[in-house]
C-alpha cells in the first residue's frame, strides 16, 4: 500500500493500515480527475469533467461526514499543526495542485495539463537515467492499454447492438423504476469485480 513506509514508523497494524489507506484515498475517487476510472467514466459517457464532479461530490461528501462514525479511534491522534509543517505539505502537494487549478479552475484538458506538471516534476527532481527507467517500466502497463481499448469497443459494441436499448425495455416492461434500476446494477457489479476500472466499464456504457 501507499502509506507502508508511514504505517511501519507509527506501529500501525495490517488491518488499520488498509482501513486508513482505503478510506482516505478512495473516498476522492468520484471527485478526483486522475483516477483511471474517473477519465474512463468521463470518455464514456462523453461529458466534461466538472460533470462528473457534480455527480459525484455528494458521494465524497457523505463518506466525509461518516469520518467522526467510522474512524474515531484515529482522530484521537496528537496533531500540532505549524506554519512551517504547513509550507512542507503545500510544497509537497504542488504537483497535484498543479492539476487541480489547471483541469478543475482553468478547465485545460488532461492531455495538456499532465505532461505540463510532469515536465515541472522533472525539472525540478531531476530523476536519475535508472530512476526514469523505472518509472517508465511502472507505468507503460500494457494490459491497462489494452484494458482501454476493450473498454471503448465494449461501449461501441452496447450501443450500436441497441443492447442497452433493449436493457431499458426489459426494465420498463417489469415496471421498474430507473432509479432503483441503475443504483441495484451498479451496485451489484461494483461488489462483484471490486475495483473502479471494472465498474466503469462495465456499467456505465449499460
Amino acid at each position: 500500500i501507499m502509506i507502508k513506509g508511514l504505517s511501519e514508523k507509527h506501529g500501525a497494524s495490517p488491518e488499520d493500515s488498509t482501513f486508513v489507506n482505503y478510506w482516505c484515498r478512495h473516498l476522492w475517487v468520484p471527485i478526483w480527475p486522475l483516477y483511471p476510472s474517473f477519465v474512463l467514466g468521463a470518455s464514456i459517457l462523453g461529458v466534461e469533467y466538472h460533470q462528473i464532479i457534480k455527480g459525484g461530490i455528494f458521494i465524497t461528501l457523505a463518506m466525509l461526514l461518516a469520518v467522526p462514525l467510522f474512524m474515531r479511534k484515529y482522530l484521537s491522534c496528537n496533531f500540532s499543526p505549524t506554519k512551517k509543517g504547513f509550507i512542507a505539505l503545500i510544497y509537497s502537494l504542488y504537483p497535484l495542485l498543479t492539476v487541480i487549478v489547471l483541469s478543475l479552475v482553468f478547465h485545460i484538458d488532461l492531455a495538456i495539463t499532465l505532461p505540463l506538471t510532469i515536465a515541472l516534476l522533472l525539472l525540478h527532481k531531476k530523476p536519475s537515467f535508472d530512476q526514469l527507467k523505472g518509472i517508465l517500466k511502472q507505468t507503460l502497463d500494457i494490459s491497462i492499454v489494452l484494458l482501454i481499448i476493450g473498454v471503448m469497443f465494449y461501449k461501441s459494441l452496447i450501443v450500436h447492438t441497441g443492447a442497452a436499448r433493449l436493457f431499458l425495455e426489459h426494465l420498463k416492461a417489469f415496471e421498474i423504476p430507473m432509479p432503483l434500476a441503475a443504483f441495484t446494477l451498479a451496485w451489484v457489479i461494483g461488489f462483484a469485480v471490486g475495483i473502479e476500472v471494472g465498474f466503469a466499464a462495465i456499467v456505465l456504457p449499460l
